[in-house]
């Protein structure tokens, strides 16, 4: 897949589309680390990285289980705010429960959502809280749907 054409339709997107709607099990790259999705069509990204193959092995070993991507993007959601949504492959069922518990640790659970393999950990300052709480409300739902 070609994000570089993908990554131009989503800061387009806004003007098109009421939501923004990218379902992370259909939109992998290489690597196999999702874009997050769905987020508020409001949000724009600000920069989106994979982190690189070599570096997976170091964070499987830190989180206590494999991954198969890890990607980090951060979103503008106005008024010069931003949230960062990591979204976090893991190789099996087995490893994204291990995963996302040793996340949830670390911060409110309420801020990590798990969606089959993936974990989403959601970063932002007590300021956008409640977008944070918005976009996870939306992902939640759109798993209520599949």
């Amino acid at each position: 897949m070609d994000f570089s054409s993908y990554r131009f339709s989503l800061r387009h997107a806004a003007t098109v589309t009421a939501v923004l709607v990218i379902v992370a099990s259909a939109a992998h790259a290489d690597s196999g680390a999702p874009l997050p999705g769905p987020v508020p069509w409001t949000w724009t990204v600000q920069w989106d990285m994979l982190l690189p193959d070599a570096q997976l092995v170091d964070f499987s070993t830190k989180l206590g289980g494999k991954l198969s991507g890890l990607r980090n993007t951060r979103f503008d959601v106005g008024e010069g705010k931003t949230v960062q949504i990591n979204a976090l492959s893991a190789a099996s069922a087995s490893d994204a429960e291990v995963i996302f518990a040793r996340i949830a640790q670390s911060k409110p659970k309420e801020f990590v959502v798990r969606r089959d393999n993936v974990v989403f950990e959601f970063v932002g300052k007590n300021e956008v809280l409640p977008m944070i709480r918005k976009a996870i409300s939306m992902l939640r739902s759109a798993d209520a749907s599949d």
